[in-house]
């Protein structure tokens, strides 16, 4: 369970981007029409956007003994009855995830990462 999910990586990735970019206008390394950089991309952005949320139709897995999910603008529900359960992973950009894990017996020890950015996560145990 120490790998972060793809999503998570992502997301830092896209932040640092951001961040890093930010920063070289401000030190004056680049410079940026910033109104005509959106003139001219904000259309793209929309279609990618729309895209995104297209694709982005929850991703879920459920091995024998984990629990997975990541969403996007979306909203999950996973349950397991698992009777060795190990643990899993939760994402969720904007959007939701309950996971019920009333009915599910920790052998030895469980781990669940879970990562929320504007959204919320509800384990149930």
């Amino acid at each position: 369970m120490n790998q972060r999910p793809l999503s998570q990586v992502l997301f830092g990735l896209l932040i640092v981007a951001v961040g890093v970019s930010a920063l070289l206008v401000q030190l004056g390394a680049v410079e940026v029409d910033l109104g005509k950089l959106i003139a001219t991309w904000w259309p793209l952005l929309i279609v990618l956007a729309g895209a995104a949320a297209l694709v982005s139709v929850p991703r879920a897995w459920i091995g024998p003994t984990t629990v997975n999910s990541a969403v996007i603008w979306w909203g999950s529900e996973r349950r397991t009855t698992s009777r060795d359960f190990r643990g899993g992973s939760l994402s969720a950009i904007m959007g939701g995830i309950s996971a019920d894990l009333r009915q599910a017996d920790i052998v030895d020890r469980a781990e669940i990462s879970v990562f929320v950015f504007w959204g919320g996560a509800d384990i149930k145990n």
